[in-house]
This record gives structure tokens, C-alpha cells and sequence, in this order.
């Protein structure tokens, strides 16, 4: 087997996003729409729609939900909105969260009698595919045909984009085969689709396709090729696909950073999966839970304790990765001080208490007086805990009758 070349350069360099300058401008910026507004107000022109389209416009796409509201009210004082107006507000409850309300604005601008542009289709294609509502999407394809814009590049890009995400392939493919010129968001689109649909044969065939037609790939389309080639078990594929991301010096983000070190995780490559870790500036929680489930596959697992140690933030997956590796070594006691670790932190949630039930760990605790023990500690005791004891291995651990004991001690 030919292994997978480690790669050495290509990263992002920056591990925190200089976010502080760009807060103290926005709030520059919104309060002087602020005061334009009020002088709006004052002069009555606030129901003018040109006049006011700017305060609408920043008001929308403010990422504060208040000023979308604010928005809204500003929109609804106008008699006669214009299209650029709907555009904003369009726009604005498309990347909200409340998508939904961007087809009912435009659905309100259809039925005013007003036909919408290439951005109009753009932002209420886009809301379609986050609600997964392909019956809107294939009524406003309608639209989009009969008034000529549908053979705009960036609308048939938005418009693959709602299909695919619907699991309508077809669709999207037909959308993606009449185009005249394709751009690498149209091909990203269409492998995406057919990646969240689990069709992996079809995403190496769309990439051999893409590179025939000389477009270059991006980190987008290399997380997908790569998780195409660890489904289907194709690691020559991915081995050359970690040369082709080298020669063609694609920067590699943390979702790619995280998929390269699954796929070397899988095959038992942990040392090229902790290159990778370790040339990554930024990493989240994925990235460490990745190498220590490698560590953990292969039985290094001084290496995965040790890694577990300098994590900075855990979630569920650490703590039973964690847990995973004492169990491994049969140190039950050390098990319990990890478990008991877990209960006192903040992840004392039902749906992490059945999580770990569901998983068996305190089941392989050891002794029914350690489970009791540790059901006791809960901070509250419901459903999900009793689930846990019903749990076939707690059965094989405690016994039907010391599963009654343990039932009525604690609860």
C-alpha cells in the first residue's frame, strides 16, 4: 500500500480572528444609520422608500435578530416598497434565523405585481435550501425561468445549491448540465449534494469531470473527496489526493485539517495524522478527539492519555474518548475518578447522562456498588438514568436482582 505523504506547508496561519476593531466599527456605523433614521423621522421621509432603503439595507443585514426586527417595522410603515427594498429585507431573513420568512417576503413582492432580479432569486434560493423546502424552490425556479434570469451564473449556482440540499439530484443535475459556464462554487455545489446524499462513486466522478474541465479544486471540495474515499475504503485515491492539495498549494482550514487527520486515523497512520494536528494553527475540539480516537485504535494509548491531558476544552466525545482508553487498560478505578470527573463538570445534562448510559460506561465500571455509587452523585435523576440501568451490559454486570437493590438505593 503506497502510505499518504504528511503535508508540511499550505496551512492557515491565523488562530484567532481579529474580531474587536471590526465590533467597535459596526457599532460606529450603526448608530450613525441610527441617527439618519431619526432625521428620517423628523422630516417625515421615513415613508419614503428610496429615502429610507439605506436604514433598511444596514438594519437587515446587521447581525444583531433585534435590528432585523427594527427592519421589519421600518418596512412595514411603507406604502409602495420597491424591489430594492424587498432585496434587503429578502436578503436580511435569508441568512437569519427564521429563513422561512424570506419566501414570505418574497411570496407578499410577487403578489404586489413586482417581478424580481437576479439578487431577489439569489437570497430567496438560498432561504429555500436552509428550510429544505423544494416545492418553493421549484415554484420560484419557475420565476426565475420566465423572467430570463435563471442563466445567470450566481442564480443557477443558488439554484443547484436548493436542489441538492433538498436531495433533489436530479434537479440539480439538470440545472448543472444546462449551464454554459460552470465556476468551481457550481461544481462544489453539485459534489456536496451528492455527498450529503451518500453517493461517493458519483463525487470521485464529478471531481475526475472538474479536473477535465481545468477548474481547480478548493478545501470545500477536498473535505468532500476525501470523505468520498474513506467510505468507499479507497485509500490509493486518497493518497493521491493528498498530492494533489500539496501540488496545487490548497490552504487547508480546520475542516480539511480534521478530515485528513480522520482518514489517516482510520487506516492506523496516527503519525501522520499527528503531523497534521500539529501543523494546524487553529484546531477545535474535532481535531483533538480525531487523534486520540487514532491513538486509542491502534493501543498507543500513554499517547492518547497524554494528548487527552492538554486538550483545552472537552465536550462528551473527549470525555469518552478518555474514558474509552482506561477501559482499555482495565483500570476501573481510574475509570471511576474519569467518570466522577464528568459528573462534576458542566456537561451534567439529560442528554449527556444518556449518552454515556447509552454507551455502557457506567456499566463498565465494575462493581454494582460503583454504579450505585455514581447514580447517586447525579445531580438529578430522571428517565434517562433508569434507561441507563436497563442497559444489557448493566444487566450483565449487576444481575436482574442487584438491579432492583441498585434501582430502589437511588431513586
Amino acid at each position: 500500500m503506497k502510505l499518504a505523504r504528511h503535508i508540511k506547508r499550505h496551512f492557515t496561519t491565523s488562530s484567532t480572528n481579529p474580531k474587536l476593531g471590526r465590533i467597535s466599527k459596526k457599532i460606529v456605523y450603526i448608530n450613525s444609520v441610527k441617527e439618519l433614521h431619526a432625521q428620517l423621522i423628523r422630516t417625515r421621509l421615513h415613508k419614503d422608500p428610496f429615502s429610507v432603503s439605506h436604514v433598511i439595507k444596514s438594519y437587515a443585514l446587521s447581525e444583531s435578530p433585534s435590528y432585523l426586527h427594527k427592519a421589519h417595522l421600518v418596512f412595514n410603515q411603507l406604502e409602495r416598497p420597491t424591489l430594492l427594498v424587498f432585496n434587503h429585507m429578502i436578503r436580511g431573513f435569508s441568512q437569519s434565523d427564521r429563513p422561512n420568512k424570506a419566501i414570505d417576503m418574497y411570496n407578499n413582492m410577487y403578489h404586489q405585481g413586482l417581478a424580481g432580479d437576479n439578487l431577489t432569486f439569489i437570497f430567496v434560493f438560498k432561504a429555500c435550501a436552509r428550510v429544505q423546502d423544494v416545492f418553493h424552490g421549484q415554484k420560484f425556479h419557475a420565476h426565475a425561468t420566465k423572467l430570463g434570469v435563471e442563466s445567470y451564473l450566481f442564480v443557477s449556482n443558488a439554484l443547484i445549491h436548493t436542489y441538492a440540499l433538498c436531495g433533489d439530484l436530479g434537479f440539480a443535475h439538470k440545472v448543472f448540465d444546462q449551464m454554459c459556464n460552470r465556476d468551481l462554487v457550481s461544481w462544489n455545489s453539485l459534489i456536496c449534494g451528492y455527498s450529503q446524499c451518500n453517493k461517493f462513486e458519483e463525487v470521485l466522478g464529478l471531481f475526475n469531470s472538474m479536473q477535465e474541465a481545468n477548474i481547480k479544486a478548493d478545501a470545500v471540495t477536498m473535505v468532500k473527496v476525501i470523505l468520498a474515499c474513506i467510505y468507499l475504503g479507497s485509500w490509493c485515491t486518497a493518497d493521491s489526493m493528498v498530492k494533489y492539495i500539496e501540488e496545487n498549494n490548497i490552504e487547508i482550514d480546520v475542516y480539511l485539517g480534521n478530515t485528513l487527520i480522520d482518514m489517516y486515523g482510520r487506516r492506523g497512520l496516527v503519525d501522520l495524522a499527528r503531523e497534521t494536528f500539529n501543523q494546524m494553527r487553529y484546531k477545535n475540539v474535532v481535531s483533538w478527539n480525531a487523534v486520540i480516537k487514532g491513538y486509542v485504535k491502534v493501543m498507543r494509548l500513554v499517547e492518547a492519555q497524554k494528548l487527552f491531558d492538554m486538550m483545552p476544552r472537552r465536550d462528551l466525545k473527549s470525555y469518552m474518548r478518555g474514558q474509552f482508553y482506561y477501559l482499555k487498560r482495565c483500570d476501573k478505578k481510574k475509570s471511576y475518578n474519569f467518570f466522577e470527573d464528568f459528573v462534576d463538570g458542566e456537561d451534567n445534562t439529560p442528554k449527556a447522562r444518556h449518552n454515556v448510559h447509552g454507551h455502557g460506561i457506567l456499566a463498565a465500571l465494575g462493581p454494582g456498588g460503583h454504579i450505585i455509587f455514581c447514580l447517586a452523585g447525579w445531580r438529578v435523576k430522571d428517565g434517562f438514568s433508569f434507561r441507563g440501568l436497563n442497559a444489557p451490559i448493566v444487566l450483565n454486570v449487576l444481575g436482574c436482582e442487584d438491579l432492583f437493590v441498585s434501582i430502589n438505593t437511588v431513586f
